[in-house]
């Protein structure tokens, strides 16, 4: 992903505010951590893609899921350029 800083910003202020992340400053810098919260929906969105992942291997097949992930991992490479 390319973001801006101020890209970033704005979408920690938003992680911060729904009550994810917690930041402390550190000079220019900020250390960012998950609280509880942020780490319960993290477990949720990882159980997301795993159920996409096993709907698109009874869709597609395990072998042709696999090369529409590389291909799409690629192409995105190619579209960051």
């Amino acid at each position: 992903m390319h973001l801006a800083p101020s890209t970033v910003t704005r979408l920690a202020d938003k992680l911060e505010l729904k009550g994810y992340i917690k930041r402390k400053s550190n000079g220019r810098n900020s250390n960012i951590s998950a609280t509880e919260k942020g780490i319960k929906i993290h477990e949720e969105i990882q159980k997301c893609w795993n159920d996409l992942y096993l709907a698109l291997n009874r869709k597609l097949g395990k072998n042709k899921n696999d090369v529409f992930t590389k291909e799409l991992f690629s192409i995105s490479r190619i579209l960051e350029q």
